[in-house]
This record gives C-alpha cells, sequence and structure tokens, in this order.
C-alpha cells in the first residue's frame, strides 16, 4: 500500500504545526485535520514559520531556523495532545494546569477534582505521558488559501472552518513511539484501542 503522507519533514520546511494523535486518527477516518474548538481560535490553524517560508512569502518576520520551528511545534503538540487526551478521557483539566504541566500538577487535579485516588491518578497520567503528539508539515498548496499573521511571533494561521483537507498534508512527523506506530499503520482505529483503555 502507498504511503499517504512521510513520516519526516522535508529539509526545508516552510510552516510546521503540532498537534495531538485525537487529530491524526480523525484525519484517517475522515480525511481533514479537525479545527480547534477552544474559544477565539475555532477554525484556526497555527504555524511555526520558518526563514524559508519568509524568504519564500516575503514576510515581514525572518521566521525561525529549523530547529527553532520544530521545538515550537513540538511543544504545542506535546501540552495541547496531554490536554485533550485527558478530556478525551472525561478528565477536562482547568487552564492553569496546561500551563504549569506537569506530571504532579495532573494527579493531584485528578484527585482533588475527579475523586481518584492516588494510584489511579497517577495509572492515567502514565498513560497519557506516552504520548508525545506529532508535527504535521503542510505542502505549498496551502498558500493558495488566504492566511495571516498570528498573535505569537514567527506565526502564520490558516482559517479552515470545516477543517484542514489531507490534500493539504506533506508530512506527519511523530513525536513519539505510539504515534509513530499509529502513523506507520496509517488504519482508522479509535483512542481507545490506542491508548489500551
Amino acid at each position: 500500500m502507498k504511503r499517504r503522507y512521510t513520516p519526516t519533514l522535508s529539509q526545508r520546511p516552510l510552516l510546521l504545526h503540532g498537534t495531538n494523535i485525537l487529530a491524526v486518527l480523525h484525519l484517517f477516518e475522515k480525511g481533514y485535520l479537525p479545527p480547534s474548538q477552544k474559544k477565539g481560535l475555532k477554525g484556526n490553524f497555527h504555524f511555526a514559520y520558518t526563514r524559508w517560508c519568509s524568504q519564500y512569502r516575503g514576510l515581514r518576520e525572518r521566521g525561525y531556523r529549523k530547529g527553532e520551528a520544530i521545538a515550537t511545534a513540538r511543544d504545542y503538540g506535546c501540552s495541547g495532545g496531554r490536554e485533550y487526551l485527558f478530556a478525551y478521557l472525561g478528565y477536562p483539566l482547568k487552564d492553569f494546569v496546561s500551563l504549569v504541566s506537569g506530571r504532579r500538577n495532573y494527579r493531584h487535579v485528578l484527585n482533588e477534582d475527579y475523586g481518584l485516588s492516588p494510584k489511579e491518578a497517577k495509572e492515567v497520567v502514565a498513560k497519557v505521558y506516552t504520548f508525545r503528539g506529532v508535527i504535521v508539515e503542510p505542502s505549498d498548496a496551502i498558500f493558495d488559501f488566504r492566511y495571516f499573521t498570528g498573535d505569537d511571533f514567527n506565526n502564520l494561521a490558516f482559517h479552515f472552518p470545516e477543517g484542514m483537507p489531507a490534500s493539504l498534508i506533506q508530512s506527519i512527523f511523530p513525536l513519539g513511539e505510539v504515534e509513530r506506530k499509529v502513523i506507520a499503520e496509517e488504519k482508522r482505529r479509535t483512542l481507545h484501542e490506542v491508548l489500551g483503555f
């Protein structure tokens, strides 16, 4: 079977977007990355852009070096991914937790707010921490769509209210072993199957 997405980033990526395994599973099933449901972000996909993108599109800011862009997308994919996974498991977390992300904080909230025993909270957090997120690299075709400068430094946003079509995605780079296996299979699976809960 021919691979639809390469699991490596290109030598000179223009844009990188960090997201989570939920979004990838949705992509495999529905054919598009789901839009964010966070207030103020609905339908907007934010990308760290590189110096090559800046040169290519004539942007005002210089853009990230490749390693910086990867780190920015990775951080978003990791922290955002954990937040979504907790919510999927039935434990939507308070905003401050993602800002002070750490296993101890998560265990405390699950214990205090959701009544899990310390052992149960530790098991849930350990399971969620096996996920690292993914980095999505779009093809140049994404520039056929309108974009705007995001609030953050070296950030471009594209508005896809119905989700970002699979046809615009060139690479999905896994940040962890679980993500690597899911992407390698490229098949429809439920998150519960992946989680093993």
